[in-house]
């Protein structure tokens, strides 16, 4: 972070103590809410100015909810998928959610698993994901995933990796800690655990892994098909729906 003190007209001292106050406190998203006026600069600087002078942050971006967000530009350009760990069922075992999503149209598709290993991650991705892209004349560019064994390994002989290279899929990874930049599925995530599991267990008392997978695909059918969106892109209308007049 680079801070640069203008204009301070003697409060150079004043300025400059209430710019490591705020630091130390917290972080920037604190310090910017106690300010009295802000100013938007290119190149990511952003002006304060106070009656006893002016305050310039460079390489700081104005904070907001998509900072982490992968750029993608239209239906098939980026598709992110990850694991998520269901639960344990008595009988069937540890179940595993394996989740692909377009980033772009965020239309959305999960298969079901008793293990988190390569040979699942690319199965789902090549049974969930191409049949619904190539009714739409639309073809994957793209992949993000976690740095997880299960999507990373040796390009000679990993299958999910073996998978990618064959269909020329590039394969994008995020960061090592912060799962937010895989953003597209950890919200997912949240919305199938408390919309679907955390309802239908309450319900219905589950034998096998089909049964789990057959409520879940109708899950993702309203999902993707049916149920209205609010957010960026999506304009109050179904993510299919918006899928279709986004193409390219």
């Amino acid at each position: 972070m680079a801070v640069e003190l203008v204009e301070a007209d003697g409060g150079m001292a004043q300025v400059q103590r209430f710019v490591q106050a705020a630091v130390q406190r917290s972080s920037l998203l604190v310090m910017k809410r106690l300010l009295l006026r802000r100013k938007s600069l290119p190149h990511h600087y952003t002006v304060y100015t106070f009656p006893w002078g002016r305050i310039v942050f460079q390489g700081i971006r104005t904070a907001n909810k998509f900072n982490n967000e992968r750029e993608t530009h239209h239906p098939g350009y980026l598709v992110a998928q990850d694991t998520f760990y269901v639960g344990y069922i008595k009988g069937v075992g540890r179940i595993y959610q394996q989740t692909a999503i377009d980033t772009y149209s965020r239309v959305a598709f999960g298969k079901l698993y008793t293990a988190k290993i390569p040979i699942t991650a690319a199965d789902a991705l090549n049974e969930k994901v191409p049949p619904f892209l190539e009714d739409h004349q639309v073809t994957i560019m793209g992949m993000l995933t976690d740095r997880g064994t299960e999507f990373c390994g040796s390009a000679e002989k990993h299958p999910y990796e073996l998978f990618l290279q064959y269909h020329e899929i590039e394969h994008s990874k995020i960061k090592v800690r912060p799962p937010k930049t895989n953003g597209a599925c950890e919200a997912l995530h949240k919305t199938v655990l408390n919309e679907f599991y955390r309802i239908t267990f309450r319900k219905k008392l589950y034998q096998s892994l089909q049964e789990l997978q057959s409520d879940l695909d109708d899950w993702f059918d309203e999902y993707n098909h049916e149920r209205t969106h609010q957010g960026k892109r999506y304009w109050d209308t179904n993510f299919t729906r918006r899928f279709d007049t986004c193409q390219v």
